[in-house]
């Protein structure tokens, strides 16, 4: 009697590194981890979620993670991550293009293969200079 293919559940190696990633900004770069979060737009859904999100505004290509902190002359960081080689995969044009127009806007982007590149990105970015800017009333004032 033949024996079923075994299904190997695949393994998210992208999303094991970016949780090293925000472990470390926990761990080192406090005010950092208090100013990061990750925009999930990846993934598996169910068609009628896909078109809910979409309609909410998900777009395809945005990065990964974002460190709302002003920077080196920049407004902020946005971070594409992918898993370290051998289980990397390319950067989609979708994704070059929201790198490329967030950089346009004065904001510091980084492609991050696996998290010794993003300790290295994060380490360098938290040493800079913040960004002065002028003064703005609250929001909510």
């Amino acid at each position: 009697m033949a024996h079923p293919a075994v299904q190997h559940k695949r393994v998210d190696r992208e999303s094991q590194e970016q949780r090293l990633c925000f472990e470390y900004m926990r761990v080192v770069h406090r005010e950092a981890f208090e100013h990061a979060y990750h925009v999930p737009n990846g993934g598996h859904r169910h068609k009628v979620t896909a078109v809910k999100l979409k309609a909410e505004g998900v777009k395809a290509g945005v990065p990964d993670i974002k460190v709302a902190l002003a920077r080196g002359g920049f407004f902020g960081l946005y971070v594409e991550m992918k898993a370290r080689a051998p289980h990397n995969s390319a950067v989609s044009s979708k994704q070059k293009e929201w790198l490329q127009r967030l950089a346009g806007a004065g904001y510091c982007t980084r492609v991050c293969k696996g998290y010794t590149e993003f300790k290295a990105v994060i380490d360098e970015y938290m040493g800079w200079p913040v960004t002065q800017s002028s003064e703005h009333p609250a929001a909510n004032d």
